[in-house]
């Protein structure tokens, strides 16, 4: 049997807020930590942000358009460094932009 999901439609933030949000993380995505996505290619309207543990073991970039949100996690199952200064700017944004 396919599941069949009727969302309520109720409105989370309002499109104020919404607006603020989405302008400030396009800036990460345009002019911040997640300018590589730009770098390898990611040309449409994007927003997102990085994020890296202590210690570099875990680095992420949570990204997205108008039509799709999507994420990139890089770390290992046993917390240890990824690698020296793996921050995410490094080590995840270039995976999301490029793929």
């Amino acid at each position: 049997m396919l599941l069949t999901v009727h969302p309520n439609g109720q409105r989370a933030v309002s499109e104020a807020t919404a607006f603020l949000m989405t302008s400030m993380l396009s800036d990460v995505v345009d002019r911040g930590t997640g300018w590589q996505a730009r770098r390898f290619g990611f040309t449409r309207p994007a927003a997102g942000k990085t994020g890296t543990t202590n210690d570099y073991r875990d680095a992420w970039f949570i990204g997205d358009t108008p039509y799709l949100a999507t994420g990139v996690w890089v770390g290992d199952d046993m917390p240890r460094t990824i690698r020296n200064r793996g921050y995410a700017a490094t080590v995840a944004v270039p995976l999301w932009g490029g793929s």
